[in-house]
């Protein structure tokens, strides 16, 4: 059984799970057009407003002001699952930030990932799909695995992506 003990970087963990930008609120990529339509309606609403109401009938300014809250409504509906994922990786970072032993240890059938005193026990047939990045490993299962490159030598990560392409049936490599 080869046993890998892990490093852990949580800097380098944190760039992987904000690499792409999908914590950002506001004009992160799922939220960019969202936040112009938002913007644009902010900045009009009080101009529309001064001129809304100096007319005599004010179902205007009522059409106005449930337009402006239905953009808002789409904005937020748009940014809060951003808002929670982001709070579920920051808690998870914490969380791995106090770990002291953690260790992956494989072999053909199964793996084990020891974090302190947590062990995951599974075969290798339980992975529905792996990703093999340049910067890290991603086991997908009932319980996801990241394995940062930065925490094994080079030879440590070629050897597990090797047998991780065998024993794998869905593996994304990028």
């Amino acid at each position: 059984m080869t046993e890998i003990r892990l490093n852990k970087d949580i800097e380098d963990i944190r760039a992987i799970y904000y690499s792409d930008n999908n914590q950002k609120y506001f004009f992160g990529p799922n939220t960019k057009k969202q936040s112009i339509y938002m913007s644009i309606a902010i900045i009009i609403f009080p101009f529309f407003a001064f001129y809304a109401l100096n007319l005599k009938d004010s179902w205007i300014f009522i059409l106005g002001s449930v337009f402006l809250s239905l953009l808002i409504y789409d904005y937020w509906k748009v940014a809060k699952p951003i808002i929670e994922w982001k709070k579920s990786v920051e808690a998870f970072l914490r969380k791995a930030e106090k770990t002291e032993d953690l260790r992956f240890k494989y072999n053909d059938t199964f793996f084990i990932h020891i974090q302190d005193n947590e062990e995951l026990k599974q075969n290798w047939e339980v992975i529905e799909k792996a990703t093999i990045h340049e910067k890290f490993i991603w086991l997908f299962s009932d319980t996801n695995l990241l394995l940062p490159k930065s925490s094994m030598s080079e030879n440590e990560y070629h050897a597990l992506s090797e047998l991780i392409s065998r024993k794998v049936k869905n593996v994304e490599k990028n």
